[in-house]
């Protein structure tokens, strides 16, 4: 695949406007290494679906539902991505959303379809229901399946906290993914 926008090591984009900022890739093998999110009102739009991760240097805030497609790891870093809506977290399959000592807050609903959910010593807040399921919908009507999708706590710290229903219908097995 092509790699049009492929940033390694300390590499770092900032996005500094006061307009509404769109990030588009044309290859899901393309993103950055680092960012830096000024502008609250920065909207990532994956062409090809999926876009590789990439390690937070601030926070960020989303005024309104998103899905992240992730290829390889989003890595939170200490800092945390708010979410005013509902966050859908899909993956090709080696896709991770690593809290890493950061905190991911969904004002909304969250449904994890596919990849990991690494909280690594950070802390999950959902406001409404965290469903580990793949969501489809049909004329308004939602329909549930397996995902392919894991909850990833292996460290003291982790904390996640729903304040609606958890749901999981993942198809793999978490043995290795929870202390015991």
């Amino acid at each position: 695949p092509c790699l049009n926008f492929d940033t390694t090591g300390s590499h770092k984009v900032i996005f500094s406007g006061t307009e509404k900022q769109l990030i588009s890739f044309d290859s899901y093998n393309s993103g950055f290494a680092s960012a830096e999110f000024i502008n609250p009102n920065v909207e990532i739009i994956a062409r090809s679906k999926y876009m590789r991760g990439f390690k937070l240097t601030k926070d960020i805030v989303y005024n309104n539902s998103i899905n992240m497609n992730l290829v390889n790891t989003m890595d939170l870093n200490g800092h945390s991505i708010t979410v005013n809506g509902d966050l859908t977290l899909e993956s090709n399959g080696s896709g991770t959303l690593d809290l890493n000592g950061g905190v991911l807050t969904v004002k909304g609903n969250l449904y994890q379809v596919a990849g990991t959910l690494y909280v690594n010593g950070g802390t999950l807040n959902v406001d409404g229901d965290y469903k580990i399921q793949k969501v489809t919908e049909t004329d308004g009507v939602k329909t549930y399946d397996y995902a392919k999708a894991y909850l990833k706590m292996t460290n003291t710290a982790d904390k996640v906290n729903i304040n609606g229903d958890f749901t999981t219908q993942s198809s793999y097995k978490h043995s290795s993914y929870y202390l015991t």
